[in-house]
């Protein structure tokens, strides 16, 4: 029997960072959260139209959210029963598809973490290293 995937239990932590190479710009999404057991596979960031109203100032189309799932031990495999950590990586080419991004929501079992991003304006060049974390 498949056991199918599912949201992970709980979210730790977001970063993102924008990789820049001849070829434009990418951002990178990172989440690292944890799940019940050991042995879960395909971990995986999955953008989805939100349904979650903004905060206050944030336009709908500057919300960029993510259900983070993956797959349990399968029947029949070994696994340990203890909290285990699990990260996955989003990216995303084109500073068109992110320029306007100020808000990362990501979706656990457990809930929502959000991450404020200003990647565009004064002070906030896309062409340099940047860096952030929940």
């Amino acid at each position: 029997m498949q056991i199918p995937e599912r949201l992970i239990d709980s979210l730790k932590e977001i970063k993102i960072w924008i990789e820049n190479d001849e070829e434009g710009a990418t951002l990178a999404i990172s989440a690292e959260g944890k799940v019940e057991s050991s042995n879960w596979s395909n971990p995986e960031l999955r953008y989805i139209e939100s349904e979650t109203p903004p905060p206050p100032g944030i336009h709908p189309f500057d919300v960029y959210e993510f259900e983070f799932f993956a797959t349990p031990p399968q029947v029949g495999e070994t696994y340990y029963m203890e909290p285990t950590d699990i990260s996955a990586i989003f990216k995303w080419r084109g500073r068109d598809q992110f320029q306007n991004m100020k808000l990362i929501r990501v979706k656990s079992q457990a809930g929502i973490k959000e991450l404020r991003v200003e990647l565009g304006g004064a002070g906030t060049p896309l062409d340099a290293d940047t860096n952030l974390e929940s």
